[in-house]
């Protein structure tokens, strides 16, 4: 990795490499700093560090096409639901109920 400073602008230049995947398993990393990494570059006397990652969405396979994954998780269903976009639904052995947001089941 390297970092220069021309007319205000911070360059970074990061070597690409195979796909290899996060350590969550969501993305696949291309390309980083693997942590920080503090620069030849200084501002005002103090050194620049740069924590910098470059990655792609893995491919889902469908029936012999390939789709692009989109990011999903327990965190955005959560927020979607705290904002009131999406209900969960309560099922009963002989039934459904829905959930009305207040704790009770209707």
């Amino acid at each position: 990795m390297e970092a220069e400073l021309k007319n205000k602008t911070l360059f970074i230049e990061l070597d690409i490499h195979d796909p290899t995947p996060s350590s969550t398993g969501k993305t696949l990393v291309v390309a980083g700093t693997r942590g920080r990494w503090q620069t030849s570059v200084t501002i005002d006397g103090q050194s620049v560090w740069i924590n910098a990652n470059a990655y792609v969405y893995p491919q889902k396979k469908v029936a012999g096409e390939e789709k692009k994954e989109e990011p999903k998780g327990k965190a955005r269903a959560a927020a979607k639901q705290a904002r009131g976009k999406v209900k969960p639904v309560v099922e009963d052995d002989d039934d459904k109920e829905e959930y009305d947001g207040d704790g009770d089941v209707s």
